[in-house]
């Protein structure tokens, strides 16, 4: 009888590519593997997906393509019925926003009206987070001056919110039409018309003020670089709409309070920090921390010198000198989760998979 499979699939963030976890997946597979030997590891990294547009899009495009997936791989053990006995079962292993993309993803099958009976396919065993914020990023990045790019498109964006929209778009306006359209002096005869300025260009950025100034504030531009902000308004809102959930507040709060509360579906959350805990810059994290909360662990950083820097660079050895000590903590998680009645026998499993949700008391951060 074939082995059952625990799969465990990765999901980058906001523009992020396939490239983001380097080779932390090949390592998580084989420590898993070896803390795992009655189970059959799998690893797929979810392609590059857009970062743009509706969040909920996203999110049913990532479910489709999953659900395919786990459908070939029961296919391929001939599992009679996955749907109430399945062979497979997925952790996904998320970093940034590819852990809001995890969350729903999950909240949707179980809100699934389709699905009457509750139960899951396919099966999520556990959401492994790297520095997602799932309560928001942290507005202390742009006090800190973290990364230049941070720095320069939070004043990119507060100097267009403090310009109001019916001045600022009708003066773009007449400045566009003034350099396309006004007839050529005798000196400037044969110059080709002067292009719109920085500040014509995004003329139509004032129209969503409000958006952007709380783009700046809540720290969010730390996705941004100022050559993309340049491309208009058009990039920026198509962008700013996926990751606009950031700025939700009694939405993020509400998701990562049911996700967390599962029962049988395992959480948690590895943040970056800088430096050491009694260091002057312990507590400067990306994401904002719940005051309590279980399944939140710290990974400290001690090289990164600002917190962009520590979530970008968590997944490689050269700029995450913890690097192995988080490998063996997502270890440790993984296999706690799936050591159970499901992976201690082989074959198909002699129940179903119903799934509630618990009002359980959560722990503190960290634990």
């Amino acid at each position: 009888m074939k082995k059952k499979t625990l799969l465990l699939c990765f999901i980058h963030g906001f523009k992020g590519d396939d490239n983001t976890f380097g080779r932390f997946p090949a390592d998580l597979k084989k420590l898993v593997g070896h803390a795992l030997p009655q189970l059959n590891i799998e690893l797929v990294v979810y392609p590059r997906y857009e970062t743009r547009g509706d969040l909920a899009v996203r999110v049913a495009e990532f479910r489709d393509w999953l659900r395919a997936r786990v459908m070939g791989l029961e296919d391929a053990a001939g599992t009679q019925s996955p749907t109430t006995s399945p062979s497979v079962r997925t952790v996904f292993v998320t970093h940034s926003m590819g852990g809001i993309v995890a969350a729903d993803t999950l909240l949707s099958i179980l809100d699934d009206r389709n699905n009457p009976r509750n139960f899951m396919f396919p099966y999520i065993q556990g959401i492994l987070s790297f520095d997602t914020p799932y309560l928001g990023l942290s507005p202390a990045m742009a006090a800190h001056g973290a990364d230049t790019n941070l720095r320069t498109a939070s004043t990119a964006i507060s100097q267009v919110s403090t310009l109001t929209s019916g001045f600022f778009a009708s003066r773009a306006a007449t400045e566009s039409s003034k350099a396309l359209t006004q007839a050529p002096s005798e000196e400037g005869k044969g110059k080709e018309p002067e292009a719109p300025n920085f500040w014509s260009q995004w003329g139509r950025v004032v129209a969503y003020a409000g958006a952007a100034s709380a783009l700046a504030a809540g720290g969010a531009v730390a996705y941004f670089k100022r050559d993309e902000l340049g491309q208009g308004w058009g990039w920026v809102s198509s962008h700013l709409e996926f990751v606009g959930v950031l700025l939700k507040k009694e939405e993020l709060k509400e998701r990562a309070e049911r996700v967390s509360r599962i029962e049988g579906v395992g959480f948690a959350n590895l943040y970056t920090a800088l430096g050491d805990r009694g260091g002057d810059k312990g507590d400067r994290t990306f994401c904002i921390l719940p005051q309590r909360g279980r399944g939140w662990f710290r990974c400290i950083n001690t090289k990164a010198q600002d917190e962009v820097n520590a979530h970008v660079g968590m997944f490689h050895s050269d700029t995450n000198p913890r690097y192995y000590d988080m490998l063996d903590l997502a270890k440790e998680l993984v296999g706690g989760w799936a050591t159970n009645e499901w992976s201690s026998y082989p074959g198909p499993s002699s129940r179903g998979v119903g799934i509630s949700v618990s009002g359980g008391t959560p722990g503190r951060a960290d634990e």
